[in-house]
């Protein structure tokens, strides 16, 4: 499942999407590695990017007084 079908489903609603050219900056590929923070910090993800999503999700309803102070300037 895709990040955008995941927060819908959370929200329950649909998200507005609107299909744009890429952007010269976006990243086509990466080679992202945690390989050296596993090795020398012995660390390692434990949430999963669905239960982190739910989480982020969560916590917006939860605050969602708070959040709606926040300026996006």
């Amino acid at each position: 499942m895709d990040a955008i079908r995941l927060i819908e489903d959370l929200v329950g609603k649909k998200a507005q999407t609107e299909h744009q050219p890429r952007h010269p900056a976006d990243v086509m590929a990466t080679w992202a590695n945690i390989g050296k923070s596993e090795q020398f910090l012995r660390w390692r993800p434990v949430t999963t990017f669905k239960i982190g999503i739910t989480q982020l999700v969560q916590w917006y309803k939860d605050n969602r007084e708070w959040a709606r102070n926040v300026s996006t300037d």
